[in-house]
């Protein structure tokens, strides 16, 4: 959930906490009714509308409150599901990876190919495998952004499941390129790289590539991934874009308590 939804739903909950306190002051200030349970409504939207007026710094840490206690429930279930789903997330065979396959720390990234800031969060992995030899990066499609995100995800599996040795210079290409308009662009990356483009269609069809794909949206979605990008580093979930010193440091971080 974003912030602009916790803010509404913790209004919300307030506005609700504050109905049934005025609900009550009314009952005893203005009387049951002679229809023995029914209250003056205009008497409590006034009443509900004056504290608002008149305690609006109230409302505001009210929400503030909600917004951190939801976020810190959210966090605690998310990384409880990321502990349970670990295997799944650094050891899944059908998963494309880059660095050293048996570094002691994994990085695991959730991306569309569509997405900008994932675009942007390329250097930093390729930055960070440079300067690490001992990380392992493992790859999952998160294609949301559209058909063309959902192409170029077919398209980076097919490679993987082709030639696995030539998945990571398309991933960069399909990554660091404009947006892919179509399987003609896909297809001019993967001659560049030599790859048959006519297999690589075929192979875009097929259930494996389908599968792989709903597979890792799905695991996304079972540790409360909503967006991309998204990092699992030494089992610990971060969301959203991190610059190199950021990633380094959680590196680093994930290494010491091996």
């Amino acid at each position: 959930m974003n912030s602009s939804m916790l803010k509404i739903v913790g209004l919300f909950l307030v506005l609700l906490a504050i109905i049934g306190l005025t609900t009550f002051s009314v009952v005893n200030d203005f009387g049951s009714g002679e229809d023995g349970g029914n209250v003056d409504k205009a008497a409590v939207r006034k009443i509900v509308a004056e504290y608002i007026k008149n305690n609006p710094q109230a409302i505001l840490d009210s929400v503030s409150t909600y917004q951190k206690e939801a976020a810190a429930g959210a966090n605690k279930e998310a990384q409880k599901n990321v502990k349970n789903k670990i295997g799944e997330l650094e050891n899944d065979p059908t998963s494309p990876i880059a660095g050293n396959p048996k570094g002691d720390v994994v990085v695991v990234e959730f991306f569309d190919y569509s997405c900008g800031y994932c675009k942007k969060a390329l250097p930093t992995i390729v930055g960070l495998l440079e300067s690490d030899k001992n990380v392992k990066v493992v790859f999952k499609e998160m294609p949301i952004l559209g058909p063309n995100s959902l192409l170029s995800s077919k398209a980076a599996v097919a490679v993987h499941l082709m030639a696995p040795d030539k998945y990571f210079e398309f991933h960069k290409k399909l990554m660091s390129g404009p947006r892919v308009s179509g399987q003609a662009s896909i297809n001019k990356i993967a001659n560049g790289l030599g790859i048959d483009a006519t297999k690589l269609e075929e192979k875009m069809k097929s259930s494996d590539v389908g599968s792989i794909i709903a597979k890792d949206k799905a695991l996304a979605t079972s540790i409360g991934i909503r967006g991309t990008p998204a990092f699992v580093v030494g089992g610990e979930l971060v969301p959203g874009a991190v610059n190199i010193a950021t990633l380094k440091a959680l590196v680093t971080k994930a290494r010491a308590k091996n």
